[in-house]
């Protein structure tokens, strides 16, 4: 007979998601996470199969958060440079005043999982390429609404936007003063979308 959970678990992927982003994947223990979480180790494993599982829920709900955010701001601004600069600095701002200085959760994710290959890795490739067509999509959208150039390289654009984003995000977490890093931002969309 299964067992009845006895905990919230919008709260446990809230504070699940803390503990992973704040010390990462490989640093956060199952013990961590049941100290933590103030639920039993068979709770977790019956829920999520293994600290894995909880991972990927986590990754998930802040991924699809950060998507709902993303075309939000696009739908709002059609202009690829001005949504982009809208969208960089929103994420900037709320990654700069985090007094934990976490940094970004996709970003740090991508940081530690380069030394494995397991389901983590495949999810985090699954991510890049759902974050490259969703930015690809709104670029081509751009050109054909002539914000952008119709001979624009828009793949390469892309890999650049999204390279220049995710090293911005790193650096936040070291600390960075965010304005330079929003100045340096900002002057690497302009070179990359003209």
């Amino acid at each position: 007979m299964p067992r009845n959970k006895t905990f919230d678990e919008s709260c446990l992927i809230k504070d699940a998601l803390h503990l992973f982003w704040k010390y990462g994947f490989h640093r956060t223990s199952i013990q961590n996470l049941v100290q933590n979480l103030g639920v039993n180790r068979a709770s977790l494993y019956d829920t999520y199969g293994d600290k894995e599982g909880l991972f990927i829920k986590c990754f998930d709900i802040y991924k699809n958060g950060k998507i709902d955010l993303v075309k939000e701001i696009f739908n709002k601004e059609e202009d690829p440079k001005k949504g982009l600069n809208t969208l960089f600095t929103v994420l900037l701002d709320t990654i700069c005043d985090d007094p934990e200085k976490k940094g970004e959760f996709i970003s740090n994710t991508l940081s530690e999982s380069m030394k494995t290959n397991g389901m983590i890795h495949k999810y985090l490739q699954k991510s890049k390429d759902e974050a490259f067509n969703i930015l690809e999509s709104y670029l081509l959208n751009g050109v054909k609404k002539g914000y952008l150039q119709k001979d624009s390289n828009i793949k390469g654009m892309t890999y650049s936007i999204i390279s220049t984003a995710i090293g911005s995000m790193v650096l936040s977490k070291i600390g960075s003063p965010n304005q330079k890093l929003k100045e340096n931002l900002c002057n690497n969309l302009k070179l990359i979308l003209s």
